[in-house]
Order: structure tokens, then C-alpha cells, then sequence
């Protein structure tokens, strides 16, 4: 994690953070992986416990996108 990031995610008042994390793990972006692995650590800094479903979208992991079916 960079200072700048660090910086950036210490800015944001508590109720901030957790809506930066909402938000964030509903997009889920390219760069989520490490997003998470901050966002957990700076909750963890605070002594924060997030809500239940933001706890679940942090902590989701999909290794690979889920598989779609359909019919031809």
C-alpha cells in the first residue's frame, strides 16, 4: 500500500470509510485484490467493525468470475 493511498483512506472520516468501502466492493475494479487488503487494514487501524454486509463484500474473494449459463 502506498503513502499516498494510506493518506488518502485516513482522510475519510469513519462514516466516509465505510461508504467508500460499499461503494468500492459493489464495483469491485481491476484493482480491488489490494483495495480490500487496505481497506481492511485502515478498519482495523481505526478499531472499526464494519457492518455486517460491507464486512462481506471486503471480505469476498473470487478467484475467477463466476460462470454464466444460458441457453442457445
Amino acid at each position: 500500500m502506498t503513502k499516498t493511498f494510506e493518506r488518502f483512506l485516513r482522510s475519510f472520516s469513519d462514516d466516509e470509510l465505510r461508504a467508500f468501502a460499499q461503494d468500492r466492493g459493489r464495483a469491485q475494479p481491476p484493482y480491488w485484490k489490494v483495495m480490500r487488503l487496505a481497506l481492511r487494514v485502515e478498519a482495523s487501524r481505526r478499531n472499526l467493525r464494519l457492518d455486517e454486509d460491507i464486512a462481506e463484500l471486503i471480505g469476498a474473494t473470487t478467484s475467477e468470475p463466476e460462470a454464466r449459463t444460458g441457453t442457445a
